[in-house]
């Protein structure tokens, strides 16, 4: 599932403005710490190699 994909869902359910808005934030905020920890992650293996 794509980001767009997950921040599209909340408003096609109906759910409430507001509450659609917290939950896109949400999901874009764990999208960004998903890729910080990837690219963390990628960058320890580089300085271990």
């Amino acid at each position: 599932m794509t980001l767009g994909m997950t921040l599209g869902m909340n408003r096609a359910y109906g759910v409430g403005t507001l509450r659609a808005c917290l939950l896109d934030v949400l999901h874009l905020f764990a999208h960004l710490l998903d890729q910080h920890l990837h690219v963390d992650a990628d960058a320890g293996q580089l300085q271990r190699g």
